[in-house]
């Protein structure tokens, strides 16, 4: 029998989105990108190929980690604070992330 996460090539995170993508009332359902600074968020998943998803987690962009985003100004490199790090990520990578806003 299959490992449920290695069945489907390694996209187990976007089963995560399609799971909890119900719109709830907590937050709303963005991408990091989106987010503003001072801005905190869940990770919800993440979506692309294997090598950007890899490299997405090695990061610590998992579903359920909690994020700030610490720069965004519209254009250019973001920062994120998440696990007790704070990474620069580029925004396409940033578009990959899909999060849910959290009320202050």
């Amino acid at each position: 029998m299959a490992h449920p996460r290695r069945s489907r090539g390694g996209r187990w995170w976007q089963d995560r989105i399609q799971e909890t993508g119900d719109g709830s009332a907590d937050g709303q359902h963005l991408t990091l990108a989106d987010l503003r600074s001072n801005e905190r968020g869940v990770v919800l998943g993440l979506t692309g190929g294997r090598s950007v998803i890899q490299r997405l987690a090695a990061l610590g962009f998992t579903p359920g980690a909690d994020v700030e985003m610490a720069q965004n100004y519209g254009w250019g490199p973001l920062i994120v604070s998440t696990r007790g790090a704070r990474v620069a990520l580029g925004r396409g990578e940033a578009q990959r992330v899909t999060v849910e806003s959290k009320k202050p």
